[in-house]
């Protein structure tokens, strides 16, 4: 298109300026098209949302037990041979809240009312004395002044889940060449665990001890009856169920200290809290990982959540790197196996350390 003119005996077209304007014009134009379909194309191959689906993200989190403490996991990879450049992670978990509402105040709506009768019966002279003691008698004559018991609920609030690995004192940055497993700790600060009194959809109580008892020293509580730790549970309709298990696994494990029985039915205390509280909460964990891929330099955000049904209790991710067999071909790389990426395994009810939780971070 641009070679128009070329071949002519009169490159000036008898000195006609038509022509001239009209050559100049088109070539202008389809450079101008060139340009705007070649970005366009560009930018339709180099979609950060495409890249973003190379990231993977197992099928199944984790919860499990080391070292006393609770860490919830999942696991995450590449499977292109570029990485992220400055990948980091962030971790949310979107909740409910419900807070009661009881208190010692009686209602905006009363406590206007027995000021107005109040105030209309002597406007001038009435006392603080004489109306508070107005308004607790009308209060309680109407039987409805306090509301006791009413369970305020706000849907769908974010809360940042601090991680173990990638440590969030280093930026949660990851290296995306190999699989990692993010780390959480459940703990006191967690948005995960539940108080150790709290409230269901029903407006009803459920108390436990907490996910403080019983400590790691197990032998300063050895001559506490095990019936006590599981009293405050009586609210929650699990005490029951504990105890029709109980005989089992006295009768599974004969060997069994009475600390070593108390901290396995503090454990399923604690597991069932747990999952009651996140499945009342309609719990769902969001999952955002953000980086800049090294050939376009685009900035790629990959996105997954996890749906409170969708952690399994005491078990880990089998493992998917190994290393090439000797006199193998690739015997000295580093081989990926996406087959197993998905795969669980049973974990111990507790242990002191495992792969991904290493003692340096358990504190």
């Amino acid at each position: 298109m641009t070679t128009i003119g070329y071949g002519v005996s009169d490159y000036y077209f008898g000195d006609c300026w038509a022509p001239f304007c009209l050559v100049l014009l088109q070539v202008f134009f389809a450079i101008t098209f060139d340009a705007v379909a070649i970005g366009l194309i560009f930018q339709r191959l180099s979609r950060g949302r495409k890249r973003g689906r190379t990231i993977v993200f197992s099928d199944k989190a984790v919860v499990r037990r080391v070292g006393g403490e609770l860490y919830f996991m999942f696991r995450m990879g590449e499977l292109v041979k570029r990485h992220l450049v400055e990948a980091h992670v962030r971790v949310y978990c979107v909740r409910h809240i419900r807070e009661r509402m009881g208190g010692c105040f009686p209602s905006a709506t009363n406590m206007t009312s027995s000021a107005s009768s109040s105030f209309s019966d002597n406007p001038v002279y009435t006392s603080l004395s004489s109306l508070a003691a107005q308004q607790a008698e009308s209060s309680n004559s109407a039987g409805c002044g306090f509301e006791d018991g009413t369970v305020e609920t706000t849907y769908f609030q974010a809360f940042n889940m601090r991680l173990k690995h990638p440590s969030d004192e280093l930026g949660s940055r990851l290296l995306m060449t190999l699989p990692s497993v993010i780390v959480h700790q459940i703990d006191k600060l967690s948005p995960m665990m539940p108080r150790s009194t709290w409230y269901d959809a029903t407006s009803r109580c459920h108390e436990w001890s907490g996910c403080d008892f019983p400590p790691k020293q197990d032998d300063k509580y050895a001559d506490i009856n095990m019936t006590e730790s599981s009293s405050s549970t009586s609210s929650t309709g699990l005490t029951s169920t504990l105890h029709s298990e109980e005989p089992n696994q006295q009768k599974s494990e004969p060997n069994m200290s009475l600390s070593e029985r108390r901290k396995l039915r503090h454990y399923q205390i604690e597991q069932l809290q747990i999952q009651s509280f996140l499945s009342d909460r309609d719990a769902e964990i969001l999952i955002l990982v953000e980086g800049v891929d090294e050939a376009t330099s685009n900035v790629i955000q990959a996105k997954h959540s996890y749906k409170w049904d969708d952690i399994v209790w005491n078990a880990s991710f089998a493992p998917c790197v190994k290393r090439g067999a000797p006199g193998q071909p690739f015997s000295e790389y580093c081989i990926v196996d996406f087959d197993k990426f998905h795969d669980l395994v049973d974990a111990p009810l507790d242990c002191e350390g495992c792969s991904f939780i290493t003692k340096d971070m358990i504190r």
